[in-house]
């Protein structure tokens, strides 16, 4: 499966990194970068990098930071065919802080008009996926653009996995992770499904709670991650479950590690590989992007 068709956002993300201890009531000295991000985006640069055929559908606008975007998708080999440009409302901004250490302090979103993606969507659902052989979904695009391509892709029996935004559709939709391959999540977006603080119980106690849902919700396969602690996965037709620490590493930027973990997990299991490989892939990949202040480990030596 070396077709991958990718469906999300497209950013610019205005990174500001205080240089000293942060105080929100004053001043802070620092640097502020302007960085292509989105998930659907960064998804799409990683996998290219891994040398997966990468169809990306979103949109994007006709601005000059917006031309440098699809620019740089094909310099790195991204078919943005169909990446629809319009004037206005094609991309988000995503405005964050960023301490010392790398750690995010705070941020806020401003998301793209996903009425011109739900039309595009609707316009070339069925040829974009029988052009691939695996969509990757970030699922909280709208309601009616994850059911259309969800229901669509089952229909052409191609997998989809997925990976959250802003939780608004899983929320709402919880009825859609059924009819994925796999889902992933971090333990605050599962926390909020589950109804829990995921950072106050033991990996344990999150696996567990994690195969009580998928086994009610009829929820193949799920991965959750949890920052320093590793991840939890599972997956109900195999039988794989477990636990994963992560790999120390020097944090320059957080950001991107979700897309990175999830594009290597993804990339290593179009490829065949267990669960549980697929899972150390993607902690190798996320690890590989916090030690840069870009949003995608494009770029590094790697590979699967």
């Amino acid at each position: 499966m070396d077709n991958l068709l990718i469906v999300g956002t497209i950013f610019v993300d205005c990174k500001a990194y205080a240089t000293e201890d942060y105080n929100p009531y004053g001043r802070n000295v620092g640097n502020i970068k302007f960085i292509h991000g989105g998930v659907g985006r960064n998804v799409a640069e990683n996998l290219a990098s891994l040398g997966f055929k990468v169809n990306f559908a979103s949109t994007v606008e006709t601005t000059p930071i917006g031309n440098e975007v699809i620019a740089h998708l094909k310099e790195q080999k991204v078919d943005t065919k169909y990446v629809k440009a319009v004037e206005k409302g094609g991309m988000g901004i995503w405005s964050v802080i960023m301490d010392k250490d790398g750690a995010q302090l705070g941020a806020v979103s401003q998301m793209p008009d996903m009425s011109i993606l739900e039309e595009h969507i609707k316009s070339n659902c069925k040829k974009i996926i029988r052009e691939n052989d695996a969509v990757l979904l970030e699922i909280d695009l709208s309601p009616s653009i994850s059911e259309m391509i969800i229901n669509e892709a089952n229909a052409q029996n191609k997998p989809v996995y997925a990976l959250p935004g802003n939780m608004q559709v899983v929320l709402a939709r919880q009825d859609l992770l059924s009819k994925l391959a796999c889902f992933v999540c971090n333990d605050i977006e599962a926390g909020r499904i589950f109804d829990l603080d995921a950072s106050k119980i033991s990996d344990e106690e999150l696996l567990e709670k994690a195969l009580y849902y998928g086994e009610f919700k009829g929820i193949n396969s799920m991965v959750i991650t949890q920052g320093e602690r590793g991840c939890v996965y599972f997956n109900l037709q195999t039988g794989e479950k477990g636990s994963l620490p992560s790999i120390k590493t020097k944090v320059v930027d957080s950001t991107g590690a979700g897309d990175a973990f999830f594009s290597g997990l993804v990339a290593a299991l179009v490829r065949n590989s267990t669960l549980k490989k697929a899972a150390e892939t993607g902690t190798t990949m996320a690890s590989l992007t916090i030690r840069v202040e870009q949003n995608t480990f494009a770029g590094i030596e790697v590979g699967i």
